[in-house]
């Protein structure tokens, strides 16, 4: 009798206990006030006016929890392919959870690294969507493995949950940048709400509202959306997964 992806079950359990030290330790920080209040500097360098909002340094134990959170779902999904391909009679060498930019990329890898699945059971795996605009969140997982720790996570501004009313007006003499949305500086830790010119006449009422938050830096499509809400997401979608090849191994009798 073979057990069935007893594996992989394990390494979805220690991707939630990621998940919940990582939700446990981004609330604090973000708790602690990590935003300060909007601020001028005149910069010499560039001869301009900033305003800004400086940002306390994301601690490393929160993208560390991250990264081993991602790092485990992803390994949930190859341990799962693997231990269907050796259920079927194969050695478990190339049976990797098939991955890529396309459907056609997808396809491609039972020929190559997945060519050890049960057609079946690589069918389950391709329906999930693991490419670019199948299921976007399960595409972005496979971008994220390996990627350094540090620069895994980014602070950001996000668009508030209810409507809020937004105001900006400015009058200047010189050409300048005012942002409704901060824009993030990851060189200077720093969220850029407005540049003048130094020296130059200006005026500026500014009413916007926004919620801080953490996100993943670096993949475009996940970047209005907050960290914690992407794991979570990822979370249920792996366990379904998991779920779906275990039926099919039962249906077609790799599993008892």
């Amino acid at each position: 009798m073979v057990t069935r992806l007893a594996n992989s079950k394990a390494m979805l359990e220690q991707a939630r206990q990621h998940f919940a030290d990582f939700t446990m330790r981004t609330n604090r920080y973000l708790q602690s006030e990590p935003f300060s209040a909007v601020t001028k500097e005149v910069r010499v360098d560039t001869h301009e006016d900033v305003f800004k909002v400086d940002v306390k340094v994301i601690p490393y134990e929160i993208s560390r929890a991250a990264s081993d959170c991602i790092r485990d779902l992803r390994a949930a999904l190859d341990q799962a392919a693997c231990e269907s391909a050796i259920a079927g009679g194969q050695r478990g060498k190339d049976c990797a959870f098939p991955f890529g930019d396309t459907l056609a990329d997808v396809r491609s890898c039972i020929e190559s690294g997945s060519k050890e699945l049960d057609p079946r059971i690589f069918s389950v795996m391709e329906s999930s969507g693991p490419h670019r605009g199948g299921d976007d969140l399960l595409w972005a997982l496979d971008k994220m493995c390996g990627r350094n720790a540090y620069r895994l996570l980014i602070p950001v501004a996000l668009a508030p949950i209810k409507n809020e009313s937004e105001k900006v007006s400015v009058k200047s003499d010189h050409p300048s940048s005012v942002f409704l949305f901060p824009q993030y500086d990851r060189q200077r830790n720093e969220f850029i709400m407005a540049k003048f010119a130094t020296g130059s006449a200006y005026e500026m009422h500014y009413k916007t509202h926004v919620r801080w938050s953490l996100s993943f830096d670096e993949i475009e499509i996940l970047a209005e959306m907050e960290a914690t809400e992407i794991l979570r997401t990822l979370v249920s979608r792996i366990e379904a997964i998991i779920s779906a090849i275990e039926a099919e191994g039962l249906r077609i009798g790799l599993f008892h």
